[in-house]
């Protein structure tokens, strides 16, 4: 899987954003369906995931798509913790008209 969608922090414009840029890939603006929650575990002070459901609201952020993302989803694993699982979405680009899988860290 080349493809990963991003709702928070590895987002262009967010705190860790480094993490993706330095791969080759391109950028796009989309959204899924799920919920937003504050991690109940606590693991790092009040972290946000998200619960994938196609009943709740549209989570808008970036589809990243780079061929370099295959040797890198170990890295990814490690940054986003036990908390989170790395799951398969539908992303949804241009407002909806275009659907295409991605992966995405979700609360497990």
């Amino acid at each position: 899987m080349n493809k990963l969608f991003v709702y928070r922090n590895l987002s262009p414009e967010k705190s860790n954003k480094d993490l993706l840029n330095h791969l080759n890939g391109t950028w796009e603006k989309g959204f899924i369906w799920g919920k937003l929650y504050v991690d109940v575990l606590d693991v790092i002070p009040k972290r946000l995931g998200v619960r994938f459901d196609h009943n709740h609201e549209k989570i808008k952020g970036y589809l990243f798509s780079s061929k370099e993302l295959k040797n890198y989803w170990n890295k990814l694993d490690i940054l986003e913790g036990e908390a989170y699982e790395c799951i398969k979405v539908t992303v949804f680009i241009d407002d909806g008209k275009k659907d295409i899988k991605a992966n995405i860290y979700v609360l497990k």
